[in-house]
């Protein structure tokens, strides 16, 4: 299933795919604030998009140095790649439910399509099958999860535990 050698590009594609999250992640910035921070997008100005922002910039941030970083690289070897892939995977599953709320201008399938297609692009079919029910089943349980914790009174989404005003 793994290969020893990353193919050759596959780490400057997956560079690639950060700064493209990084430009969409400006782009929700630009058009919330053209929005006025009150397009139907979150509930007002100190709402989710700040958490949102900061979540997913840090995130991208922390990637694109662990992708950048050609001593990590050498020393964790065959799992450098399937760790970067599980870091991209989680955090946008987990931004997507737990940090964007209401806020869904962008949603995380295309970025995970481009995540299954660098899987692809290093390993087999079933390397690609296993990726695919990871974040498949990482998904339902974190759904599971959301689901069942609104269902007890627990709004577990974090942008609206913390833009939630007492009346």
């Amino acid at each position: 299933m793994r290969k020893s050698k990353i193919e050759p590009g596959l780490i400057q594609v997956f560079r690639w795919y950060v700064v493209v999250r990084v430009f969409f992640l400006g782009l929700s910035i630009v058009l919330d604030l053209n929005l006025g921070g009150r397009g139907g997008s979150r509930p007002g100005p100190e709402g989710n998009l700040g958490l949102f922002a900061l979540y997913t910039g840090l995130e991208l941030i922390l990637l694109f140095i662990y992708l950048s970083w050609p001593w990590l690289r050498n020393k964790m070897g065959t799992l450098f790649l399937p760790m970067g892939l599980a870091i991209a995977t989680v955090g946008i599953i987990f931004e997507h439910y737990f940090i964007s709320g209401i806020y869904r201008l962008w949603q995380p399938l295309p970025f995970l399509y481009i995540l299954l297609i660098l899987t692809a692009w290093q390993y087999r079919f079933p390397g690609v099958v296993f990726f695919s029910l990871g974040a498949s089943s990482l998904e339902f349980v974190v759904t599971r999860f959301v689901h069942l914790s609104k269902r007890w009174g627990f709004p577990f989404n974090l942008s609206d535990h913390l833009t939630s005003a007492p009346v």
